[in-house]
C-alpha cells in the first residue's frame, strides 16, 4: 500500500497499523535511515545503551531496556573489573 507525504513531509500511520503495533498518541519514536529505508521503533523498546533498532532481543532489567549484545558486553566488563581487582 502506498502513502502520500504531505506538504510538510509527514506520513500518517494508519489506525490499523498503530493499533497492531500499540502506538499511541504521545509515544516517542526513533527514526533512522539504513540502506535507503526508514526504520521506526518506539523509544521504550530501544536498548538504553546502543538504541539498536534491529535487535529484537530486548530485556528489561531493573526498568532499563537492554539488548543481548550490550548485556553480554556488560557482563564481560564486570568480570574484567572483578579480575583486575584481584
Amino acid at each position: 500500500m502506498l502513502y502520500q507525504v504531505d506538504s510538510v513531509g509527514r506520513i500518517t500511520l494508519p489506525k490499523k497499523i498503530r493499533n497492531q503495533l500499540k502506538i499511541y498518541p504521545g509515544d516517542k519514536m526513533k527514526m533512522i535511515i539504513k540502506d535507503e529505508k526508514i526504520l521506526l521503533k518506539k523509544e521504550n523498546e530501544l536498548c538504553f545503551f546502543c538504541e539498536n533498532l534491529e535487535n529484537e532481543e530486548i530485556e528489561k532489567i531493573k526498568g532499563i531496556n537492554i539488548c543481548q549484545n550490550c548485556l553480554v558486553e556488560l557482563i564481560f566488563l564486570n568480570i574484567k573489573i572483578f579480575v583486575d581487582k584481584c
